[in-house]
């Protein structure tokens, strides 16, 4: 390769660094590039912008920052962009035609308001909460599709309505209240913000926090008005390695801003990061929900073949998830592949339970990212 200005052939591709403006190749004597700023356009995640005199002297440059200014974005290649959307389309025509449901595609989907009725009397049951709003209250009177009725904890009930409108459902709230009298505590289930993971962060970047923060904010782009934004650390966890991964929790504007990228810009390195759920599982019955500790099973189930004794123990050649295995046989869902061990993220019993948990979070209407952790 050659530079573009001065013509010389250059051995090594590293003495050649491309324009931002009009993507010429060009040497570090021609850019007037001194050696720390060589060194910075060597790293593998490109954090400095490098203009020729060309563009420095046109409009290159100039309408690079009036496009940075009014946060708009371009896209080149169309082309492109059609056929990734073409290959998503085909994947999913795939899916459908074998009966298979992926609960990780990003797609938009019918947005469900949950609407929580629990007794003030701690002894009565979930089964007599909806009996008693069964006989109380007409559907029909509420204008709502109601999709789903699901018994929680504390004799409460969770009724799940098909409905958009957040005004109208916090109207059939108050219906509901109304109806039921003071026996029963009615309200809407306030959503969570979303939270990610970050990994391997520099644990020098953490001696300060709000540094760490703005360092996120103004090397990512975020552009969220202050008085709208959230963004915190929540939660820091150490790595065998000595470096932190560290969970934030910020604001679905915010989180827009980053979801469809791989890897957060954080001072002079660049860290990959996820959906951070908290998905419970249990390593003795292999249950989601509850921790070992909790669990109330004596017996382990074997995470590698779903028989009655510990991984250790197993001499089964079958791989069977317990959990697969119980919706296939029990709960007689059809096409649940239960050929796994029931630690896989693979497991469609995995992604019912992310699904089921990204449904308490703010997400964006199409949320994108299948990456959790």
């Amino acid at each position: 390769m050659k530079c573009e200005i001065c013509k010389q052939i250059k051995v090594k591709n590293k003495d050649l660094f491309d324009c931002d403006g009009c993507r010429d190749a060009i040497c570090k004597d021609c850019g007037g590039l001194t050696a720390s700023e060589v060194k910075v356009l060597q790293l593998s995640s490109r954090v400095m912008k490098l203009y020729c005199q060309k563009c420095n002297n046109g409009k290159s440059l100039e309408l690079f920052n009036k496009l940075l200014l009014s946060k708009e974005t371009i896209i080149d290649d169309k082309t492109t962009i059609i056929n990734l959307l073409q290959e998503e389309i085909d994947e999913l025509k795939k899916k459908l035609a074998n009966g298979q449901v992926d609960y990780s595609l990003a797609v938009k989907k019918q947005k469900e308001e949950v609407i929580i009725v629990k007794p003030k009397d701690s002894a009565q049951t979930s089964e007599s909460t909806k009996k008693t709003i069964e006989e109380k209250i007409n559907p029909i009177g509420l204008g709502i599709g109601v999709s789903k009725i699901k018994y929680i904890r504390d004799g409460g009930v969770a009724i799940k309505c098909n409905e958009n409108g957040k005004e109208k459902v916090q109207n059939v709230c108050e219906s509901i209240k109304t109806s039921l009298g003071h026996s029963y505590k009615v309200n809407i289930p306030e959503k969570k913000n979303p939270r990610i993971i970050v990994f391997n962060v520099d644990p020098k970047e953490l001696e300060d926090e709000d540094s760490l923060i703005e360092k996120i904010i103004l090397q990512n782009l975020i552009n969220t008005e202050l008085e709208e934004r959230e963004l915190k650390i929540v939660h820091k966890i150490k790595t065998y390695r000595g470096n932190m991964n560290v969970i934030l929790q910020m604001d679905v504007h915010t989180y827009e801003c980053i979801e469809n990228r791989k890897k957060l810009h954080i001072g002079w390195k660049s860290c990959f990061f996820n959906d951070s759920l908290n998905v419970k599982q249990c390593y003795n019955c292999w249950k989601f929900g509850h921790l070992a500790k909790e669990c109330k099973k004596e017996t382990p189930t074997c995470q590698i073949c779903a028989g009655e004794h510990k991984a250790t123990e197993c001499n089964s050649r079958d791989i069977c998830c317990a959990n697969c295995k119980y919706a296939a046989e029990i709960l007689k869902i059809p096409h649940i592949d239960s050929k796994h061990k029931a630690y896989e993220k693979t497991c469609e019993a995995y992604k019912r339970v992310v699904e089921q948990l990204q449904e308490k979070i703010k997400y964006p209407e199409v949320h994108r990212r299948n990456n959790v952790i």
